[in-house]
């Protein structure tokens, strides 16, 4: 862990001797003041209450580089065709190592109306304010988001105006190329979505190489007045992958957001989402669903805040948990002071597939204001042998009842993704982790069960 601290200081000091920034500007001082945070207070370890079940002793067994930013990108469209969705019409970005490989972007529809950048760039052309960069002040200090702000290797800039109908998915697909060494990138996304826009957007992570990948990406998504927003967060990439994801979520009037956290694959996997509400009238609906065996790691940290009064959150995530996987939840919805009117839901459920698999749940409610309804619950079980001797008694073996039965339990979460093709594509992926055929789901056999 020291040795990668060590190296993020001397990249940093690189940093100082090649950056085109005034070093008097305001962004720069941000950098700056970032890194002696950072400097101070290192990785988050088990003493920190918010990473107390999440353990970063990987980084002490696996020697991690950082990438030369000077470099060029070299990933070709061979390399990454089997990673993208097929039938999926999207605007894509396609990162490298952090940094955008604009031979391989391709966005088809909208380049004349809206702006599609790098971040980098245009922190040094002063196209950002330092505000826009930093951490959200609405949310607690991060480590892992400190981190990210002093040493971000590129990432997205979008700025979306008003009244804009984007009828294909902005996709954003991150991959970090280990054919050669061990690689820790570090990556921000600024997505600023305007006033009565409907947008979709989807971010994914691969990894191509034998060795070891570890990224720390950050997204600030900007949601205007009256805007329809869907964002999926894909994670389905290699054992030899470790991922941190932290997305800000700000809202203002009458917006709706429909999220999903797809976590299939992946050793280590750090979901923080934390979002707010700054106006009346917001509806979010967050939705995640995981999947872990081996020794794999998944943990989703939410954090919903009502500041408004007349807003709506509904919040359900649910996970199968098999071999010596972990999985943890943390979900806490805040209701501030002159909030009333707040309808705010939370649920975890989780089904253990061995007596060695563990779940660390913890949701939360905290609310300092009257006449609101909010509620959480939180179960963690096995399958029932009951409902496997049924479908049994029906003529279903034992290994396709259980593939039955955990494949309805992933329904609720997969068929709130709206985007039909990408909710094809993961009921594909999930049917393989059940080993049944591609086109199996429970659905459709449902009716036959009867």
């Amino acid at each position: 862990m020291n040795n990668l601290k060590n190296k993020l200081i001397d990249s940093f000091q690189d940093f100082q001797n090649s950056t085109k920034l005034d070093k008097n500007s305001a962004s720069y001082q941000n950098i700056c003041t970032n890194f002696e945070k950072f400097s101070k207070l290192g990785f988050p370890i088990i003493k920190d209450e918010e990473y107390k079940y999440t353990k970063f002793t990987f980084l002490n067994n696996i020697d991690f580089n950082i990438p030369d930013k000077t470099k060029d990108t070299s990933l070709t469209y061979k390399d990454i065709e089997s990673f993208l969705f097929d039938n999926i019409n999207s605007n894509l970005l396609v990162f490298e190592n952090g940094k955008i490989n604009w031979r391989l972007t391709k966005i088809q529809s909208f380049r004349k109306v809206i702006i599609v950048g790098s971040l980098k760039e245009a922190i040094e052309n002063n196209e950002l304010v330092p505000n826009e960069i930093s951490q959200n002040s609405h949310f607690p200090d991060d480590k892992l988001n400190i981190l990210n702000q002093a040493f971000l290797n590129d990432g997205a800039f979008i700025q979306i105006p008003d009244g804009t109908d984007l009828y294909e998915p902005l996709h954003l697909a991150f991959f970090s190329d280990t054919r050669n060494d061990n690689y820790f990138n570090q990556i921000k996304n600024i997505i600023n979505i305007g006033e009565c826009c409907n947008i979709k957007i989807i971010i994914s992570y691969h990894t191509i190489g034998d060795k070891n990948s570890f990224s720390n990406i950050s997204t600030d998504l900007n949601i205007g007045n009256f805007s329809n927003v869907e964002f999926y967060n894909l994670q389905n990439d290699s054992n030899n992958s470790y991922i941190i994801t932290n997305t800000n979520i700000s809202q203002k009037r009458g917006s709706v957001l429909n999220s999903a956290a797809i976590s299939l694959h992946g050793a280590f996997i750090r979901n923080n989402l934390n979002a707010i509400h700054l106006d009346e009238m917001c509806e979010s609906n967050y939705n995640g669903f995981y999947y872990v065996d081996q020794n794999n790691f998944v943990d989703n940290h939410t954090l919903m805040i009502h500041a408004k009064p007349n807003c709506i959150s509904n919040e359900t995530y649910k996970g199968i948990i098999d071999d010596n996987a972990v999985a943890v939840f943390n979900g806490k919805i805040l209701v501030k002071p002159n909030s009333p009117k707040i309808n705010a839901y939370q649920k975890n459920r989780n089904i253990l597939l061995t007596d060695t698999a563990t779940v660390n749940t913890k949701p939360q409610l905290e609310i300092f204001t009257d006449d609101v309804k909010c509620s959480h619950g939180a179960t963690t079980g096995y399958l029932e042998k009951e409902h496997i001797f049924y479908l049994k008694a029906r003529g279903i073996d034992e290994d396709r009842a259980r593939a039955l039965l955990l494949n309805a339990f992933a329904t609720e979460i997969i068929e709130k993704i709206k985007i039909d093709e990408l909710r094809d594509e993961i009921k594909k992926d999930i049917s393989k982790r059940l080993n049944v055929e591609d086109d199996f789901y429970f659905c459709e056999i449902l009716e036959s069960v009867k």
